[in-house]
């Protein structure tokens, strides 16, 4: 049985520049407030996917679009993680929400880890699952999926081929479907993956893709252009507890990603899974979300 339900309904705040942040919501209205921060490619109704364990764990999950991503508003010009905290802290504003937790995955952990140092007197903690380092970790690209490994350079050298070839990828989920979904074996080559594919998300891929990618392909190539740029995150300035679930056998992000970022922060602490990739099962997310705080 697929893990996904149906999405929350869409809301929308307008930025202090003019922009529209849009977001979902997942879990009890009075549960300890979490912000997630989705992955390339991602989008706000990626909450959905563990709505079941989110509710379980008494959290009210805070899910929105970074810029260009599925209802959110283009921003000009070039993006940064810091900017990205700013938006964050102006959505907690409206919502009256003055102290949360986060929640990112995968490319989504180098802004959790600038919100740690924008927002630190905002956040409880932060928990990463399966998370990206920022581009000052010797390596970053080595071993990354196909997916990271084309995009990073072309976002950054190239990004009008980027859009390309994002563009392509959305044009065949919205008319060849199935194929695009078996496509994802690429991207998800460990025998976990596979399962966790075809058990629970592989029919969904398509369409989360499609939300992700609304707005056209811009958001999802700036998104890889700001993974590759140097970060400037001073992460010796942490001090949010932060914890950091990793799969030993992920092949799109490796562990080694989290290893790197867990010897630089004292407050971090790892927990690797043997045999896991880099997608999840229901009863990992209930451990995630178990740990937040």
């Amino acid at each position: 049985m697929s893990q996904v339900g149906s999405s929350s309904p869409d809301r929308a705040h307008t930025l202090p520049d003019g922009r529209t942040l849009a977001w979902c919501e997942y879990g009890p209205p009075d549960g300890l407030p979490v912000v997630y921060f989705h992955g390339i490619p991602g989008s706000r109704i990626d909450g959905r996917i563990t709505a079941g364990a989110i509710s379980a764990a008494g959290l009210r999950l805070i899910a929105p679009d970074r810029p260009d991503f599925g209802k959110s508003s283009l921003e000009t010009g070039k993006r940064s993680h810091g900017g990205w905290a700013r938006d964050v802290e102006s959505l907690a504003d409206r919502l009256g929400v003055e102290r949360f937790a986060i929640v990112a995955y995968s490319a989504g952990g180098p802004y959790a880890l600038a919100a740690c140092i924008a927002l630190a007197e905002r956040l409880t903690s932060a928990t990463i699952v399966s998370g990206a380092a920022p581009a000052e970790m010797p390596g970053y690209r080595k071993g990354v999926g196909p997916t990271n490994r084309v995009m990073l350079p072309l976002a950054a050298r190239a990004p009008w081929l980027g859009r390309f070839l994002v563009g392509q990828a959305l044009v065949m989920a919205r008319k060849r479907p199935e194929r695009f979904a078996k496509n994802a074996n690429r991207d998800f080559s460990a025998p976990a993956d596979r399962k966790v594919l075809d058990e629970e998300l592989r029919e969904e891929l398509p369409e989360l893709f499609l939300e992700s990618g609304r707005g056209g392909p811009a958001g999802i190539v700036e998104d890889f252009a700001v993974w590759g740029r140097p970060s400037g995150l001073d992460l010796n300035r942490i001090s949010t507890p932060i914890r950091l679930f990793h799969g030993e056998d992920d092949r799109s992000v490796p562990c080694a990603h989290s290893r790197w970022i867990a010897s630089r922060i004292p407050s971090a602490g790892l927990t690797t899974w043997p045999g896991v990739g880099h997608l999840h099962t229901p009863v990992r997310w209930a451990e995630v979300y178990a740990a937040v705080e």
